[in-house]
């Protein structure tokens, strides 16, 4: 699924330049009706197989969409209160990525082929539960998820959780069980995308975020970006990238013109078209998708996506000549699914330019700025109930695991609240490892709006802003709303207070984390 080399009259390695819709072919009222229904109130129930929360999921948290047709930027939208100077986390999107490191690391003779037995990379290691099977894995089984590992998506990714825990994510992976021959069945695996990482700085010699930097970021003009390592300092391979919308597009951009930059072979047509077509079939449960590429996942509907938790979408049709990205923080793929399908491609109607539409281009505009905007309404605050004046300014520790039997990635060390203002109080957290290293330092304090309006903190976990708000729902009951933006995670944190100095702490997050309560008392 790829098309020809293109020839434009410019590149983007410094910028996009803009365009109307109707100038580039587009249809600006399909583009419009793309937005209303992306902040309709309800979309309804959402599918079962979403892993979603007590939360209502009816509504979709969209941080940002960017559409390119012909090269150019003609809708450029974001969403309160992401900005489009906020990196945002890809998710899974960076599964994409790193299988792009890892043809350019092909191209380059650093691999033989994809043909390659996976042990070869890790001879130096002794790797358990070796037998016929694990021999015969190679690295095209890995990047199309048909490893046969061990490996499991289910109950939120269990087996990534898993790999967390272990003191060497590469060690463990390569040390699963084989429960299937290699390239039978997909299965999602992201300790497996770890692998690809560490493959490419095995044969490399160079970490995936160096070798990258150096032969895809810099031709693609991309240097403000967050790529992860583990203790190790092997970079992720599976999640957390951070980058910018734009730049995401000139990833996409890169796979529309076949593996070429003005001028230049980055990635080989030949790398480009086995990506991108279909190598294995996802079940049901994983959405709307016909196939899996190289770590990309492909639709009949004409067009090939990464893919990440959240709705980071990088998304290229090339019958259309376009390119569009999506970033969020809202477990409901099936709506931007179906905004990209029903209304964002339709509204490429021509090849050449369509008759003007100031007016529709204007009232384009007046929404996207509307939604820039946001649509909080600044209340005046009840007065705060005696609980308040009781643990301001007093710090509470957290148990570390949770109340219950669930799976659960533990946030906070230890909080304070305090109330020194009607309309604003003060979240102060200690976070627990290993989401220290994140947020680079041991505490942290941000404004919690009373009033019904966010307030911004720029540096968050990664150094990415965070908007908070908070009200009394009861007498003893204070809820947080924790937006990290870019960084994904929306959290609503519900905190239940005693009279004798114990608090319960409710954490939910709809887009990977769940619910989760942890019991806590006074510091004493």
């Amino acid at each position: 699924m790829t098309n020809q080399k293109r020839r434009y009259d410019y590149w983007p390695t410094r910028g996009w330049r803009t365009s109307t819709p109707e100038e580039q072919g587009m249809d600006t009222g399909g583009l419009i009706e793309a937005l209303d229904f992306l902040t309709k109130k309800d979309h309804g129930p959402a599918p079962e197989q979403l892993f979603f929360t007590t939360r209502d999921i009816s509504k979709v948290n969209v941080h940002s969409l960017t559409v390119i047709r012909h090269g150019y930027l003609v809708t450029d939208v974001y969403f309160y209160p992401y900005t489009p100077n906020t990196k945002h986390d890809l998710g899974s999107a960076t599964k994409s990525i790193t299988a792009t490191v890892v043809g350019i690391a092909l191209n380059k003779g650093h691999i033989k082929s994809v043909e390659q037995p996976v042990l070869d990379f890790f001879s130096h290691r002794t790797v358990a539960n070796i037998d016929v099977k694990k021999r015969y894995v190679t690295l095209e089984h890995v990047l199309t998820m048909t490893s046969g590992l061990d490996c499991h998506s289910d109950q939120g990714e269990m087996t990534l959780r898993q790999m967390w825990q272990a003191p060497d994510w590469v060690q463990f992976t390569l040390d699963l069980h084989m429960i299937e021959e290699p390239g039978s069945r997909f299965e999602y695996c992201s300790p497996g995308s770890h692998l690809l990482s560490a493959i490419v700085q095995e044969s490399t010699g160079m970490s995936t975020e160096a070798f990258a930097r150096e032969n895809l970021f810099k031709q693609l003009g991309i240097s403000d970006f967050v790529w992860p390592a583990n203790n190790l300092g092997v970079n992720n391979g599976w999640g957390r990238v951070r980058m910018r919308p734009h730049d995401l597009a000139k990833i996409g951009y890169l796979y529309l013109n076949n593996g070429y930059w003005d001028g230049e072979r980055i990635l080989s047509p030949a790398w480009v078209k086995a990506a991108t077509e279909k190598h294995s079939t996802p079940p049901p449960e994983m959405g709307p998708w016909d196939g899996y590429g190289y770590q990309w996942w492909i639709s009949s509907l004409g067009f090939y996506s990464a893919r990440g938790r959240g709705n980071q979408y990088i998304s290229i049709i090339p019958d259309k000549d376009m390119v569009v990205v999506f970033t969020g923080g809202h477990p409901r793929s099936d709506v931007i699914f179906e905004a990209l399908s029903s209304f964002i491609i339709p509204a490429a109607r021509s090849e050449t330019s369509l008759p003007p539409n100031p007016q529709g281009v204007a009232a384009l505009e007046s929404r996207i700025a509307e939604i820039a905007r946001g649509r909080d309404q600044k209340r005046t605050p009840p007065p705060l109930p005696v609980m308040a004046g009781k643990i301001s300014g007093k710090t509470f520790e957290l148990n570390a695991k949770p109340v219950g039997n669930i799976s659960y990635p533990p946030m906070w060390k230890s909080f304070s609240l305090s109330f020194n203002r009607p309309d604003e109080a003060v979240l102060n957290f200690e976070p627990r490892e290993p989401l220290s290293l994140y947020w680079n330092g041991p505490r942290h304090e941000f404004p919690v709006g009373l009033d019904g309006i966010f307030r911004i903190t720029p540096q968050g976990a990664f150094d990415i802003p965070v908007a908070v708000k908070g009200s009394w729902e009861s007498a003893n009951n204070f809820v947080v709303y924790f937006d990290e933006i870019g960084n994904t995670n929306n959290w609503r944190i519900s905190m239940a207070f005693t009279d004798d100095g114990k608090v319960a702490v409710l954490m939910q997050e709809s887009t990977f984390c769940g619910d989760a309560t942890f019991d806590g008392r006074l510091r004493q």
